[in-house]
């Protein structure tokens, strides 16, 4: 019995620094994946921002604001405009629309991953809300940039079109 009891005690111990390696490996990779975070959000941020601003130039009246908050880091675009209109009674009035499209990155959550979102409004109605992610060990910046390339002509071709 005495032999048995030491050698469970034993693997008790083994177990137990098995266990506080793997923590310990976690709590690395925790710190690898908040530092690849942090460099995709920089540079996606950068991207957003050119976008943004060159969506700007293309449509005048559109103001660009940067976006800190904590929904997460990016930009957006807005105007307001005003669309005079008859009435019923034979007079004039007047509706405010607006605008806007924001793109941001999301903070670093408790699953590890890389999120885009983007959301978009024309003339007072929402166009869409949409969310890119993947895990930040597999995160591909080159398919978040297309995807933000996208939907920034997405939403330039309806605001033309509207």
């Amino acid at each position: 019995f005495a032999d048995r009891l030491d050698r469970a005690i034993q693997r008790g111990q083994q177990l137990r620094r098995a266990t506080d390696r793997e923590k310990a490996a976690e709590e690395l990779s925790a710190e690898q994946a908040k530092e690849r975070h942090g460099d995709a959000r920089t540079q996606l941020t950068e991207h957003i921002e050119g976008v943004l601003k060159a969506l700007c130039d293309r449509f005048p009246g559109f103001e660009y604001e940067n976006v800190y908050s904590a929904e997460g880091w990016g930009g957006a675009i807005y105007r307001n405009d005003i669309s005079l209109q008859k009435t019923a009674a034979g007079g004039r009035g007047s509706t405010d629309l607006y605008s806007r499209f924001q793109l941001h990155v999301s903070p670093l959550g408790q699953v590890p991953i890389v999120e885009i979102v983007g959301k978009a409004t024309i003339r007072n109605r929402e166009q869409f809300s949409r969310r890119h992610f993947q895990r930040v060990r597999d995160a591909d910046l080159d398919s978040f940039i297309e995807t933000i390339n996208l939907w920034a002509i997405e939403y330039a071709e309806q605001y033309a079109a509207g």
